[in-house]
């Protein structure tokens, strides 16, 4: 008997994985006991369901069980609220939804509209789909935190590499890629890392591991390995584009910088992104977005954080 059903408890929200009887496929419940496994049994969970007609209880086997993603106590991010700081608790669950407590107000949501809270120390990595709307951006996520979410940009952080930024690891002596080894930013990601192509083949590692290569010509430079007779990761050349659309970019930012002083106030950003977003933003939106673009929180926005906002793809959730 597999050691997964050790982790059914009391207590626990579990998910149906087979038909079984009146209890559906993929609907939620709570474990009130539990008769564990031995060599003539596969054990089973006596388990509570509950739907707008009440409750029903039903005996189902362990094997027909898994764990639910989310459990009583885990803090959440709702969709639908309006920020990202909004986070409700898992109370318990009916069928199809789970109960979410947001501000003193008990809820129901399905699974696909909330998203799991990590760790205070951890960020999840995100690829950003498009532009705000109305101060917020569009994100997709992996894994267990799939789909896309609506943030605002406060919440949002772009990483300092890039799907094609050309990088090489930051303790390259604890790593099986050698010492100087270029690699490219794949755009493949998990929740915690990103995927690098190198010349020994594509692996993931956390942003925290990786830096911009030291030489900008576009180029890998080539490692001791490869200098052996294997083959140079060679990135791919995007530094014409880049530098393009960086260049017109600034060239925009300039137009609206009103005194020249390098920077953009409020009124100047709103100006400038609806020239550029061709949208019509409210003060208060124009005010969230100046908040996600000031990282340094001097009122103003510098060119560079300018550019960042908008041209970023691969971001982090600030915690």
């Amino acid at each position: 008997m597999s050691d997964r059903f050790l982790h059914i408890q009391v207590g626990c929200l579990v998910c149906v994985t087979t038909h079984a009887g009146a209890v559906e496929h993929e609907e939620l419940g709570e474990v009130r006991s539990i008769e564990r496994p031995s060599m003539e049994d596969d054990g089973s969970a006596y388990c509570r369901f509950s739907d707008a007609s009440g409750n029903s209880y039903h005996t189902l086997a362990l094997p027909g069980l898994r764990l639910a993603e989310l459990q009583k106590g885990t803090q959440v991010h709702v969709a639908g609220t309006e920020s990202f700081d909004v986070i409700g608790e898992v109370k318990g669950a009916t069928t199809e939804c789970f109960q979410v407590e947001v501000q003193g107000k008990l809820m129901s949501k399905k699974p696909s509209e909330l998203l799991k809270c990590p760790p205070r120390e951890q960020h999840i990595i995100g690829e950003v789909q498009k532009g705000a709307e109305s101060g917020k951006v569009s994100v997709q996520f992996p894994g267990g935190h799939g789909g896309i979410w609506r943030f605002v940009l406060s919440a949002l952080r772009p990483l300092h590499v890039q799907k094609g930024t050309a990088v090489q690891l930051t303790h390259p002596e604890t790593s099986h890629i050698a010492k100087g080894d270029v690699g490219q930013v794949t755009g493949n990601f998990s929740e915690h890392k990103v995927q690098v192509k190198f010349s020994a083949g594509p692996w993931y590692f956390t942003p925290e591991e990786l830096e911009p290569a030291k030489e900008s010509s576009g180029k890998a430079t080539k490692s001791d390995s490869a200098q052996k007779g294997g083959q140079a990761t060679e990135p791919k050349d995007f530094n014409a584009a880049t530098d393009a659309k960086i260049k017109k970019l600034k060239s925009v930012f300039k137009k609206f910088d009103a005194n020249g002083d390098g920077k953009l106030s409020a009124t100047e950003l709103r100006d400038v992104l609806e020239a550029v977003a061709k949208g019509d933003l409210s003060q208060q939106e124009c005010q969230q977005l100046m908040q996600g673009l000031d990282r340094d929180q001097n009122g103003k926005v510098s060119v560079s954080e300018f550019i960042d906002y908008l041209t970023m793809s691969l971001v982090q959730t600030v915690p």
